[in-house]
């Protein structure tokens, strides 16, 4: 398996392959994930294409494999193999699986960002308010567990 790959599951990856994916195929699911970031995306090769998407989706332009190539080499990224977000799905998915599939993503990105800070605070390297920080997360993921309603 390729560590970059949508079958790999790296620190909730897949999530990431499958959200670009679906986002891709069916460019509406964009306007109901306002949670997500780029900093949600760990994978290098997930995170670029996700900028490259908020910034092709900011001016408006429908998205296709085409389009995100063409923007992602625009950007001068080194990404160029678009195989990975292709074989994500085996039929195109709903707008509710995109989304769902982005809300497991997010919660997986603020798991992330509090074990981390927990780590600093053990530590004593915490950044000031770091236990508020993580009471903040703390509600983050139980809203992202409750799709953010």
């Amino acid at each position: 398996m390729e560590k970059n790959s949508p079958q790999n599951p790296d620190h909730g990856s897949e999530y990431e392959f499958l959200v670009i994916s679906g986002l891709i195929y069916d460019n509406s699911a964009w306007q109901k994930m306002p949670f997500l970031a780029a900093d949600d995306f760990i994978n290098p090769v997930c995170h670029a294409a996700f900028t490259a998407i908020q910034a092709l989706m900011k001016k408006g332009t429908p998205i296709d494999f085409t389009i995100l190539s063409d923007e992602l080499v625009k950007a001068n990224s080194p990404i160029r193999d678009m195989s990975p977000f292709a074989t994500a799905f085996t039929s195109q998915p709903t707008v509710s699986l995109i989304i769902e599939n982005g809300l497991r993503l997010k919660e997986k990105s603020i798991q992330r960002q509090a074990i981390t800070l927990m780590n600093q605070v053990i530590a004593n390297q915490a950044p000031l308010g770091g236990l508020d920080q993580l009471i903040t997360l703390k509600g983050e993921l139980a809203r992202a567990t409750n799709g953010f309603q």
